[in-house]
């Protein structure tokens, strides 16, 4: 087993940190990576604060009510059953362009409406996963990058509202986020009423170019996230949560 966290490293850096150690057990030498795999080695992101505020200000709720899940005594066990399905990335694909939007921005459509319904409340707030691991032939050899995660929030049961115009404004917010990937949002609580709630949001999933299964030898190996989920394989994206594709 091998554990990170996400404060080093986005779940891609992880893949290929795993190989890196399978490599250096198979040649029998140690090996650091080149300085140009660095996470400071990444472009940072020139992200405008208060832009940043006038954003989350405007999209935030100032205080989002606890889901009735977490409103129970202590540490009550949840009753209920657990299901996993798997989605059908062609179509999920084909559907977001009908929509013109991403297909990330479709899947976390489909996430807010899910966790609407589990009881988060009409205004749904999600926290996405943001790293500054840039798109391009170079950011495949990144194996540190840095993550941040940062509120989407939609209101899933305005009257008269249809899926793709929720769609479509979860995508218009994911455009924001791009720009502000590197905004830290608790140090600018006292102005945005609603970031202490929104830090404690459910987190949504990343997207990835490719299955999070690297093989060792004979043994082909998993990945198991904590809190957040991955789309992989015909789920494709150019890079991974820093451009949602």
């Amino acid at each position: 087993m091998f554990v990170t966290s996400h404060l080093v490293t986005d779940v891609f850096g992880w893949y290929l940190t795993v190989l890196d150690i399978a490599a250096a057990y198979r040649d029998g030498a140690a090996w650091s990576p080149p300085p140009s795999v660095a996470p400071h080695a990444v472009p940072a992101s020139a992200a405008d604060p208060e832009a940043a505020v006038a954003h989350f200000r405007a999209v935030l709720p100032e205080a989002a009510p606890l889901p009735h899940w977490a409103r129970r005594a202590g540490a009550a066990p949840l009753r209920g059953s657990g299901r996993s399905t798997t989605v059908d990335g062609t179509r999920a694909i084909a559907a977001s362009r009908a929509l013109g939007v991403r297909p990330f921005s479709f899947l976390l459509a489909a996430h807010a409406v899910t966790a609407g319904c589990l009881g988060v409340g009409p205004v749904a707030t999600v926290a996405v996963p943001l790293s500054n691991r840039r798109s391009g032939p170079d950011a495949a050899n990144h194996r540190g990058v840095l993550v941040n995660s940062l509120p989407v929030s939609v209101d899933v049961a305005a009257e008269g509202r249809s899926f793709a115009d929720l769609a479509r404004d979860v995508d218009r917010q994911v455009d924001e986020l791009i720009g502000f990937e590197s905004f830290d949002l608790l140090r600018h609580a006292d102005r945005i009423p609603g970031a202490a709630a929104a830090a404690d949001a459910p987190t949504s999933f990343t997207m990835y170019p490719r299955p999070l299964a690297p093989r060792i030898g004979e043994r082909t190996g998993s990945h198991t996230g904590s809190g957040a989920g991955t789309c992989s394989s015909r789920c494709r994206s150019s890079s991974s949560a820093r451009t949602p594709n």
